[in-house]
């Protein structure tokens, strides 16, 4: 690793231990880790954090949990100027190579309890040694779905028109209506099929707004160190209150949520386009009547 990439590490850990050691208590925080490119060695400056998080005790609703989640993200990216991915780590293991990847191979950042530490690393081990024996086809499944997504996970900023790309979130928009907006998680949850359906077209609304408000601020010499700072930052230029624009900073921490398809939450990011729809038809008409 580069020396000057190897400062910035050691800056990102710091800044990430410091805030944990100061936020685990109110947010009810047991055990943090940093697992990914930052914590193997092997990170370009702008990859993504990637943390997994394990809580004293169960959050009672997964949309409690989705916003807890959500808003440590959005501190986070706020702070460090990146993508931050963020997943809990449940009891009954539902992610064994997941759960290995950052308990045992991943860094702890904070650490509340050393012996339930230990419990957890034992735990971990002996549950992707079970998995091992049954999950090949599964890990070769998230492998393939990896490479997918670094090859199409690029985005150029000065590229494509504005006016193009606000109506194929038009399109978007309107197909979701028609074909997707009865459903229910009821419906999400029994259709494979259905989940890799909606999350697409909702992953495709978030990814081409997010380019859209990319360019305008590449076009104003404005750099965005992340999704989360593109959309705010083009808010704030036309004119949306800090609510609104700390909401769309929210929302476009989603679209890694639907792309990365093995993390959690997929459905409560689908559920929040919904509920702040009218809030993007907002930004997309402000952005309509701003010259190109």
């Amino acid at each position: 690793m580069e020396k000057s990439l190897k400062i910035q590490k050691e800056k990102i850990i710091l800044k990430l231990k410091d805030y944990f050691k100061q936020e685990a208590s109110g947010y009810h925080i047991e055990m943090v880790f940093l697992y990914g490119s930052w914590a193997r060695g092997y990170p370009h400056y702008d990859s993504d954090l990637d943390l997994a998080l394990l809580f004293s005790s169960p959050i009672k609703t997964e949309e409690s949990l989705f916003a807890l989640i959500t808003q440590i993200s959005y501190e986070l990216s706020k702070d460090l100027g990146r993508e931050v991915n963020i997943i809990p780590i449940y009891s009954d293991f539902p992610h064994p190579m997941l759960y290995y990847n950052a308990i045992i191979l991943g860094m702890p950042l904070y650490i509340k309890d050393k012996d339930k530490y230990i419990q957890l690393k034992l735990e971990s081990i002996y549950q992707m040694e079970d998995f091992q024996i049954f999950g090949i086809t599964w890990q070769r499944k998230v492998a393939q779905d990896i490479i997918k997504e670094i090859i199409h996970a690029e985005f150029n900023y000065a590229k494509g028109r504005i006016t193009d790309s606000l109506q194929f979130i038009a399109t978007e928009i309107k197909e979701f209506e028609e074909d997707y907006s009865t459903k229910i998680w009821k419906d999400y949850k029994e259709d494979r099929k259905l989940q890799k359906l909606m999350d697409r077209t909702i992953e495709n609304i978030f990814t081409a707004l997010i380019e859209i408000c990319g360019t305008i601020l590449t076009q104003e010499g404005i750099s965005a160190e992340s999704y989360a700072q593109a959309l705010s930052e083009c808010a704030q230029r036309l004119g949306f209150s800090e609510e609104e624009q700390e909401i769309l900073a929210k929302i476009a921490m989603q679209r890694n949520r639907l792309a990365h398809r093995y993390l959690n939450f997929r459905w409560q990011a689908i559920d929040m386009f919904i509920k702040n729809k009218l809030l993007i038809l907002k930004l997309l008409t402000k952005i309509s009547e701003k010259p190109e």
